[in-house]
């Protein structure tokens, strides 16, 4: 009879769920870059079409922090941690200022063509996100300080 044992651990599951979202974020980006909605607005359309430019890049960037995030390597898992944690806080200000500024928040391309969502969902989702985005890189960071040579990136 053959054993067979599968170790999941709550921070595992707690690390798939935000490393899923950016994967497909960046994914979706990479199929659909110029869902990306202009603006008519002069004083928005510089940044607007700045992030259109961006958006291949940032879909790249995007699967690969995905990818990381759920890497063995407490070293690893930090960095991209912390860089989805900044791209988080970077894309809650973005949309902020796209409602602020009167445009249409849902047209923003975070997933593409195939999710829309209202100011208030995707502000809202982008907070749940950073919520769980940020223990990863607390608990990678505990993992480091209890035991630096035990990391498998060291």
């Amino acid at each position: 009879a053959m054993n067979f044992h599968v170790d999941v651990s709550w921070s595992r599951v707690a690390r798939a769920l935000p490393a899923t979202a950016f994967s497909a974020a960046g994914a979706l980006k990479l199929c659909w870059p110029e869902s990306i909605e202009q603006s008519n607005w002069p004083d928005v359309s510089g940044l607007v079409n700045v992030v259109r430019e961006a958006a291949p890049y940032l879909g790249l960037l995007e699967i690969l922090l995905g990818t990381a995030m759920l890497a063995r390597a407490a070293t690893i898992r930090v960095v991209a941690a912390r860089a989805a944690g900044a791209i988080l806080t970077g894309g809650i200000g973005y949309l902020a200022w796209l409602h602020l500024s009167g445009n249409d928040a849902s047209g923003c391309g975070c997933f593409g063509r195939v999710v829309r969502l209202s100011i208030g969902k995707h502000l809202v989702l982008n907070g749940v996100l950073l919520a769980l985005v940020l223990p990863i890189a607390f608990e990678a960071e505990s993992v480091l300080r209890d035991d630096p040579e035990g990391d498998p990136a060291v």
